[in-house]
């Protein structure tokens, strides 16, 4: 199903198009076509870096840091609480490890291991673009660098990128997701419609990235492969997420045969990651018995 998604393409969290740079866009789809598509999946391929706010720097304090090599990336991975068993945090597309860090020390004071890293082409990670596919990669490189996770907590595509991971083999006991979107391939089309580029430059753009990595969209759905894992799952969605839809977390829900579902109202796509009584959710779900395998 493809996922009608109202993308602010100034402020997104997800891909920022400046408007000198969509008039530019929109110009040379019609005169250089081929031109445009692979600019325009090369922008999509890139990250933009946002400054890391002081709450996160000081959720983050002390972290022992390592390095995971993951293909051609070098990931940036921290720890903290060394012993415990183990949680994982991925963030999502445009974020950072840090962005996850309200959860290090309610999951520090039960007694867990807290590991996060910067997916690739993020924070200080190496390489300057990446995709799903590498996002895919590098959870499956960290978990095993970690010997399995007891849960991943993972935000918007690093949910996707667990889900797919998981699905690859990945030792994961449960998952947690915050806002995970089904089709993050439909942020490409929405990205480019917004733009007002014509469908055969989104179409080219979209070709290019396959090729790339050797996989279409279509086979990096979530709910495709959701009904073949056994872990626990629950998801955590905003009503006022302008990112992803409800629609598609349902999806996801529905799919997930070990699924439960908590929908908040007035988070938005972010503030979730830092709210009291999420954080509260969590952990409960988190530190119930009976839901994962032993660490």
């Amino acid at each position: 199903m493809i996922h009608e998604r109202q993308v602010d393409l100034e402020k997104s969290t997800n891909v920022r198009f400046p408007r000198l740079t969509r008039r530019a866009m929109q110009l040379a789809g019609a005169m250089a076509p081929d031109f445009t598509a692979k600019y325009f999946a090369k922008k999509f391929l890139t990250p933009w870096i946002a400054a890391t706010p002081l709450r996160e720097e000081a959720w983050v304090q002390g972290a022992l840091p390592h390095t995971v090599r993951s293909g051609d990336y070098r990931l940036s991975v921290s720890s903290l609480g060394l012993g415990g068993p183990q949680v994982l945090l991925v963030h999502g597309w445009s974020g950072r490890g840090s962005q996850l860090g309200a959860f290090i020390e309610p999951l520090l004071d039960a007694g867990f291991e807290v590991n996060w890293f910067d997916l690739p082409a993020h924070g200080q990670s190496t390489g300057e673009q990446s995709g799903l596919v590498d996002a895919v990669e590098a959870v499956q490189a960290v978990t095993q660098w970690l010997g399995g996770a007891h849960t991943v907590i993972a935000h918007s595509m690093g949910a996707a990128a667990t889900t797919l991971a998981a699905a690859r083999g990945a030792e994961i006991g449960r998952m947690v997701y915050l806002c995970p979107p089904d089709d993050v391939g439909s942020f490409l089309a929405a990205v480019g419609r917004k733009i007002g580029l014509p469908e055969a430059v989104i179409d080219q753009a979209r070709g290019h990235i396959e090729r790339r990595f050797g996989v279409s969209f279509e086979d990096l759905i979530p709910t495709q492969v959701a009904a073949g894992l056994g872990q626990p799952m629950l998801a955590v969605h905003d009503r006022d997420d302008r990112e992803v839809q409800l629609g598609e977390v349902e999806q996801l829900v529905a799919a997930w045969p070990k699924a439960s579902f908590v929908v908040t109202e007035g988070l938005g796509h972010r503030r979730i990651l830092r709210d009291p009584e999420v954080l509260g959710r969590v952990l409960d779900f988190v530190t119930r018995k009976g839901t994962a395998r032993a660490a």
